[in-house]
């Protein structure tokens, strides 16, 4: 937490355990909702701050070789260019 340089920490009001229990019990279902809504509390605070999860780099470019249309782009190439698939291919993911 104290090494990185853009450390972002926020401040929220707390919540009073008494106070909860005094209002709506202290029954085991009360103390799972609660536990519940604090997860998808913090599980919205975290990706309102981090952002989405990004699909990971190397599948992306798997997917993206393995479509009809860039396979017809890299056939077209290497006939155009007289070169092999295989080196063609190869070309096209230099370029990602």
């Amino acid at each position: 937490l104290w090494l990185g340089r853009d450390s972002f920490v926020r401040f929220s009001p707390t919540v009073s355990m008494r106070q909860m229990a005094n209002e709506h019990g202290t029954d085991t279902s009360i103390a799972r909702k609660l536990a519940r809504v604090a997860r998808i509390h913090f599980s919205r605070q975290r990706l309102a701050a981090v952002g989405p999860k990004l699909p990971a780099r190397q599948d992306l470019f798997n997917k993206l070789l393995a479509s009809k249309a860039i396979e017809k782009a890299i056939e077209d190439e290497a006939k155009a260019k007289k070169i092999t698939l295989d080196k063609a291919r190869k070309n096209a993911t230099d370029i990602m």
